[in-house]
């Protein structure tokens, strides 16, 4: 799925970075959300219909680590969107959470 995303969404990322190079950091801001809810729109649809036709069960209930992750994605991201202006302490707060997600996940135990 990464390897899909990186390479359907290449050349938004491109223009992404020409963005954030130019100190267009608004655009550069817009461009990664709508990316986001592009991904999150249609992937998990998709997902759960593929699932659906190779009988594997893909459903759309989430636990408590997942609902949290992503309230507390979506809390930091409105804050930087509400601002209309990012700085690199944004950046920073992306890749912190970024890195508490990533060794919370680590540690959750297998359901």
């Amino acid at each position: 799925m990464a390897t899909w995303q990186l390479v359907s969404n290449g050349i938004e990322y491109i223009v992404a970075l020409q963005n954030a190079f130019n100190s267009k950091t608004d655009a550069f801001v817009s461009n990664q959300v709508q990316s986001s809810l592009e991904v999150c729109l249609f992937m998990g649809p998709v997902l759960t219909i593929i699932g659906w036709i190779a009988r594997k069960a893909v459903g759309l209930n989430f636990y408590l680590f997942e609902m949290v992750a992503v309230l507390l994605a979506i809390t930091v991201v409105q804050f930087t969107v509400s601002n209309r202006k990012a700085n690199w302490f944004h950046g920073v707060q992306f890749a912190a959470l970024y890195i508490i997600l990533s060794i919370c996940a680590f540690y959750q135990p297998d359901y």
